[in-house]
Order: C-alpha cells, then sequence, then structure tokens
C-alpha cells in the first residue's frame, strides 16, 4: 500500500481535516475536506463551503494526490462550526459510491445529484456543469448548464480525461434551481 492511501486512511478513520496537493497544471494548488472514503482509483473529501457549512463533496483522483497533510484551517473552529450546522461528523452520501471506477463514480454521483460538476486534465479553470447524458464503455456525454442557468451544450469526454468531480455544492444547486429538469427527463429536484 503506498504512503498516501495509507495517510488517506488514517485521516478517514480519524475524521481529520486534511490537505490533498496536487500539481496538476491550472488545478488550485490544494484541496481541503474530510477524507469519507478511498478506492483503488478515486478518494472522497466531504468539504465545506465559505461559511463554514457543509459544501457538498469532491472526488480526486488518488494517483494525482501528491501530499497529504493535516489542514492549516483551524479544525477546533471547522468541527464547532459543523457541529453548529448539526453536521458533524461530516456528512457522507446516502447511497455507497464506487470509487474504484470512474464510470461507476460518475454513474453514481449522477443518481444522487443533480449536477455534476467535472474538471479535465489541465482544465481546471474551464470545468463543465450538468448532467451525465449517455455513459458508453470508456467515454461519456454530459448535458451542459450554462452560466446563466440555462441547458446549453453538451461535453463529451474519456473517463481518463476526468481528474475531478464536484456534488452537492451551492452554485449547483442555485444553478438547477434556475435551470430547472433537463428538457425531456423527468429527474426531480433534490
Amino acid at each position: 500500500m503506498s504512503p498516501i492511501r495509507r495517510r488517506l486512511l488514517r485521516a478517514r478513520a480519524a475524521t481529520e481535516l486534511v490537505r490533498l496537493e496536487r500539481p496538476l497544471a491550472g488545478d488550485a494548488p490544494h484541496h481541503e475536506g474530510y477524507v469519507v472514503d478511498v478506492g483503488a482509483r478515486w478518494v472522497l473529501l466531504s468539504v465545506t463551503n465559505e461559511a463554514i457549512a457543509p459544501g457538498g463533496f469532491r472526488a480526486l483522483r488518488v494517483r494525482d494526490v501528491h501530499r497529504v497533510s493535516r489542514s492549516k484551517i483551524n479544525d477546533r473552529f471547522v468541527r464547532a462550526s459543523l457541529e453548529a450546522h448539526d453536521a458533524w461528523p461530516p456528512p457522507r452520501p446516502s447511497t455507497a459510491i464506487d470509487l474504484d471506477t470512474t464510470g461507476g463514480l460518475l454513474d453514481d454521483l449522477a443518481a444522487g445529484w443533480d449536477l455534476l460538476t467535472v474538471y479535465v486534465d489541465g482544465e481546471a479553470e474551464a470545468c463543465s456543469i450538468g448532467q451525465l447524458r449517455r455513459h458508453r464503455g470508456r467515454r461519456f456525454t454530459l448535458a451542459e448548464v450554462n452560466t446563466q442557468g440555462e441547458w446549453d451544450g453538451v461535453l463529451r469526454r474519456t473517463h481518463a480525461a476526468v481528474d475531478r468531480l464536484d456534488v452537492g455544492g451551492a452554485y449547483e444547486a442555485a444553478l438547477f434551481r434556475v435551470a430547472g429538469p433537463r428538457p425531456g427527463t423527468e429527474k426531480p429536484s433534490r
């Protein structure tokens, strides 16, 4: 077992606020949150928002994580804030999430949330937000919602291109409230 995987598993067991560093071009230099689970390919974090309240979930490719350390944010303060929001221990998804395959991860996140935020290698400044429309083999199609909350466009990528997925955040929720269900679908609001 790699030292990174061991550290992720220890952080999960201790419910420790961690900082994951991923030196990818165009990506944020680090990601902070609580490790929910670790799979063969992906790690799932429960993240907080600017108000130090539950901010959804972030899946990162394990192979991209180069360092795992304690967060520089005051862990006691974050815990107290989450407790004040009745969110301690940190939220977990209501169903199991496949962290062993990218296809399974996409399917599980799409089934559990209205919108996915998809980040592609080297394009962190240009994420795509939408609903999984089609998934075949190692390729997927995402029906996109634009920044005006309108269904507009399609993203087609391979599983290998995806390096981060976010769900359950306030921005995705706001976009879905404005956009509503994708035309031709019956996916209810969460």
